[in-house]
């Protein structure tokens, strides 16, 4: 558990890490007791407050210190760290509306893309390219060009058909910004090519 904890970063909250566990919040709770026990986690009590979209009370914990958190992060084969992730992002996705996604667009991306090689469903590929893609020109306002590039690229391996045959608006668009990107960051042959 705490393994799947340490994907969360530095303070977790027990739905979340419920989610990622495939358990229910109560019998987290109870597993969570030895690490508490141990003082390995500490609740973390300013973020403990009322979510008025659910009425819910937010439990949340962080580890007692990043090196306790980087330990247990360690523990996790490579491939249950892509699932952890991805399982994550999608959460994060799909319970955060419009505009709080808008706000943790750089924070769900980087779940979904460390486990986006899990990704089968063609549909979900595409709202992860989208995703993806938006976190690149929003990546691009803030002058992260090597960090908006990325993202584009994430984007790209999402897409495994071709964008110019399914999409030429969007392709037009985002090739454009690719070839803007790579000028950007003084690739300019490269953003000739594009």
């Amino acid at each position: 558990m705490l393994c799947y904890a340490s994907c969360l970063g530095t303070v977790l909250d027990v739905v979340t890490l419920a989610e990622v566990c495939e358990e229910a919040v109560a019998d987290l709770r109870v597993r969570i007791l030895p690490a508490l026990a141990a003082w390995l986690i500490a609740p973390v009590m300013d973020l403990r407050r009322d979510d008025t979209n659910t009425g819910q009370i937010l439990e949340a914990y962080r580890f007692q210190h990043d090196r306790v958190q980087q330990a247990a992060y360690a523990l996790l084969k490579l491939s249950e760290r892509g699932r952890a992730h991805l399982q994550i992002g999608r959460f994060y996705y799909r319970t955060t509306g419009e505009t709080e996604r808008d706000r943790q667009l750089f924070h769900i991306a980087s779940h979904v893309n460390r486990g986006a090689h899990l990704v089968e469903s063609r549909e979900e590929r595409e709202r992860y390219f989208q995703l993806n893609f938006a976190a690149a020109l929003k990546a691009r306002e803030a002058l992260a060009y090597g960090a908006a590039r990325a993202y584009l690229k994430h984007a790209q391996d999402l897409f495994q058909v071709d964008l110019w045959e399914h999409d030429p608006e969007v392709a037009t668009r985002f090739f454009r910004l690719l070839a803007e990107l790579e000028y950007l960051e003084g690739n300019v042959e490269r953003s000739e090519v594009l």
